[in-house]
């Protein structure tokens, strides 16, 4: 039997649980921003069809029309207690992580991103989820040809169950999606490189947090990094702002939201004062991908 998880239920562990990967820090100036803001990264924008939010199956719902679904959804800060001063405060939450195409149907994100190995109908994924796009109702209405599902998790890795360094499930969707994949680095970052990072924080519309740095690069599974990131952004592919190609993918950072007064807020970090956020490295992606290309 599939564990069956609901959309509050994983607010509350966001909030709540040392055992949820990459919760909220800002790393000195708050890089995060939506697609459109972006204007001289183009080989970063270019890669946003490419990037889907995961959120529950059961929060799926049909409309009148075949072309449209109905997503529930909730107010950010209300739902998590926030300070009315946080960014994004009155935006949606839809979901709960963050994937990448690496082919035209298969999926990448964080293990522990899913709630078992067997959870393939429990999870969807819906691609274009952007502030632009959206409306703030408890029922957004998506393009159903946006919204894939999983029909097979290829492989399954946890930070729990298995080696804590390789986090990551390899997702084959119900069709082709038809999108651009997006082209995984083969060489080992080098120390200079800057960074984007592409996903969806929180399970808000897509932001995307730039100029992220390097803070140590010798291990040999994961390299860390001071970048905007927040729990959702789990499975979000950490994009050589030069080359365009995926350096790594985030599974797990800092955490980092605070409790001011009555209502929570992000914390914000020096580049020497947090651990940074750990990127599974690209060259081990493409290892693991191997058998199912």
């Amino acid at each position: 039997m599939t564990y069956k998880f609901s959309f509050l239920s994983i607010l509350f562990l966001i909030m709540t649980s040392p055992y949820i990967k990459g919760r909220p820090v800002i790393y000195e100036e708050d890089n995060r921003v939506e697609p459109s803001e972006i204007k001289d990264k183009i080989k970063i924008t270019q890669a946003t069809p490419s990037v889907a939010l995961l959120l529950e199956t059961a929060d799926i719902s049909n409309t009148s029309s075949a072309s449209y679904k109905k997503i529930t959804t909730t107010s950010l800060g209300k739902s998590m207690n926030l300070c009315p001063t946080e960014r994004f405060y009155n935006q949606p939450v839809a979901g709960f992580c963050t994937g990448f195409l690496v082919t035209d149907d298969i999926l990448v994100t964080a293990g522990h991103c899913l709630p078992e190995k067997n959870s393939c109908e429990d999870f969807s994924v819906l691609f274009d989820f952007i502030e632009e796009r959206t409306d703030h109702s408890k029922k957004l209405r998506v393009p159903s040809k946006n919204i894939f599902h999983c029909v097979e998790i290829l492989y399954f890795s946890d930070e729990k169950e298995n080696d804590p360094d390789q986090d990551i499930a390899i997702i084959r969707l119900d069709r082709a999606t038809k999108r651009p994949h997006l082209v995984l680095a083969s060489q080992k970052i080098k120390d200079t490189s800057i960074l984007s990072l592409i996903g969806h924080p929180l399970g808000l519309p897509m932001k995307i947090a730039h100029s992220g740095s390097l803070l140590q690069n010798a291990e040999e599974k994961f390299f860390s990094l001071a970048v905007d990131s927040y729990s959702g952004n789990s499975g979000s592919p950490l994009i050589n702002e030069s080359s365009g190609k995926v350096e790594g993918m985030l599974i797990r950072g800092h955490n980092d939201f605070i409790l001011k007064g009555n209502c929570y807020v992000s914390a914000e970090c020096t580049k020497n004062s947090c651990f940074g956020e750990d990127g599974l490295r690209s060259s081990l992606i493409k290892e693991l991908l191997g058998p199912f290309l």
